[in-house]
């Protein structure tokens, strides 16, 4: 069982089933949400996600044409997005995770939007935009 919550703890959720499709995001969307050089995310299945709060809690973003986001509205943490591309799969934003959940990331992805003062210093596979997961 996967758990999750925003910083102030009025939104959480949990999730059956493994975590996958683990990834490094460097898209200039991920800096601005996160302030920082990327995001890190891990998929799990729609079909396994359930939210444990009043959704009224819940604020949705789109910040794209495909990829709606999921914020807590009070504190403000992102919690959670759904690319329209990828319907069944709701990425959970990694740091709001609760407990260990053995995490292995798996590869970056947008290494072309990729920060220029952050250096990449694993071995990981680099996508220049999206993974061909």
């Amino acid at each position: 069982m996967i758990n999750g919550s925003c910083l102030c703890g009025q939104c959480r959720y949990k999730a059956s089933g493994n975590l996958f499709d683990v990834m490094y995001c460097h898209c200039s969307n991920c800096q601005k949400i996160t302030g920082s050089a990327f995001a890190i995310y891990g998929g799990v299945s729609q079909d396994d996600f359930e939210w444990l709060c009043d959704l009224s809690k819940v604020r949705e973003f789109h910040s794209s044409q495909y990829v709606c986001r999921y914020f807590c509205n009070s504190c403000g943490s992102m919690i959670s997005a759904i690319d329209k591309k990828e319907k069944n799969t709701v990425y959970l934003s990694i740091g709001l995770l609760d407990s260990d959940t053995a995490i292995v990331p798996e590869y970056h992805q947008y290494v072309s939007s990729k920060a220029e003062w952050y250096k990449i210093i694993d071995n990981l596979p680099q996508y220049m935009a999206e993974s061909p997961v």
